[in-house]
């Protein structure tokens, strides 16, 4: 075990405030205000990132910055690799997690309940789909898929919700079937510039009882920075043709924010190549406030 002292840090961004904060190691110098996708951290059998408390903050002065340091140790490993690390880290990074975001629904009132016209909705494949007074969750009608066939029927959104990189990402639907046993999931396209379809967060298919209101949920944080938009994508599959499927309730929602919060640079970057264990002494880790 080695314990590695003389970090020397540099502030970045901290807003909204996290929840909960987690040290990271890290193999490469980071970008100036890096996102979390861009840093290089260490990846081996034993290795996760470390929860740290900070004290309490000191050399309260009106009008200069406070400090505050790690409260106590920070102890990475054992690392189960035979080789321990086998490579050099070289910083390490404070990440936040957890940070509060709106949970407002993304979705304008129609899309959501579908109460003027499905217009907030398109055809993806094996359905068609209208407005239904027949069913509904809330307000007085839903937005109702009548397979053409067997196989995976799709309804998307009509509009992209505009999202950001390091947020997470709530979409939901309640679904209604009068058929026993159907099965449905809720996708997410993931859309660049030029509406370029850049990935699918494929959500796991939930087998729906007849006749009752199941709620369909998929989170997912957004990591790649092509990624600017997103549509949610409902997803039964029909075992026959004419089947009934009522959606009302629909949102996309943000939940939370991961932040880069500061960075530091070890100040022997290699001494932890061929360690079993990483210490990181209590006070090592410093940052002004203000």
């Amino acid at each position: 075990m080695a314990a590695l002292n003389y970090l020397v840090g540099r502030s970045l961004d901290l807003a909204p405030i996290p929840q909960s904060m987690g040290l990271a190691l890290l193999t490469a110098a980071p970008p100036a205000n890096p996102r979390i996708a861009q840093l290089n951290e260490a990846s081996s059998t034993g290795y996760f990132r470390q929860s740290v408390s900070f004290s309490a903050a000191t050399n309260v002065t009106p009008g200069q910055p406070a400090e505050i340091e790690n409260s106590g140790n920070l102890l990475f490993g054992p690392f189960t690799d035979g080789a321990g690390l086998s490579f050099p880290v070289t910083h390490c990074a404070l990440i936040g997690t957890g940070a509060a975001a709106s949970t407002a629904n993304l979705f304008a009132a129609n899309t959501s309940g579908v109460e003027t016209s499905a217009a907030g909705w398109v055809v993806g494949d094996n359905c068609t789909i209208s407005r239904s007074t027949a069913q509904f969750k809330a307000g007085a009608a839903s937005l109702l898929m009548t397979s053409v066939a067997a196989g995976a029927m799709r309804a998307k959104a009509a509009a992209a919700v505009p999202v950001s990189t390091d947020h997470t990402y709530r979409v939901a639907a309640w679904v209604f079937t009068p058929v026993a046993g159907l099965q449905v999931a809720a996708d997410i396209e993931w859309y660049g510039a030029g509406s370029t379809l850049v990935t699918t967060s494929t959500g796991s298919l939930v087998t729906l009882a007849a006749n009752t209101w199941t709620e369909i949920v998929r989170t997912v944080t957004v990591r790649d920075s092509n990624v600017t938009t997103g549509i949610l994508s409902i997803r039964p599959v029909a075992t026959a043709a004419s089947q009934l499927v009522y959606c009302d309730e629909m949102s996309f929602a943000a939940t939370k924010r991961d932040v880069v919060v500061m960075t530091w640079q070890f100040d022997n970057a290699g001494q932890a190549a061929q360690n079993e264990s990483l210490q990181i002494a209590a006070g090592d880790l410093s940052m002004s406030l203000g």
